[in-house]
């Protein structure tokens, strides 16, 4: 999946669509080195995710 898809970049200028996806080339999707605007959305909805899983088991 491009990291573009992961972090909707379509709907950012085109500019800033380079800067996540070189962002995410050099640092080899380390989420530390990702622009943070687009991280704790992702983080969250990621840590949400689990954190139902382990409710219902």
């Amino acid at each position: 999946m491009a990291p573009k898809d992961k972090l909707e970049g379509d709907a950012l200028p085109i500019s800033q669509q380079a800067y996540i996806y070189r962002t995410y080339l050099e640092a080899d999707n380390t989420v530390a080195l990702t622009p943070k605007s687009t991280d704790n959305g992702f983080i969250f909805s990621l840590l949400m995710v689990v954190l139902k899983f382990q409710g219902i088991i």
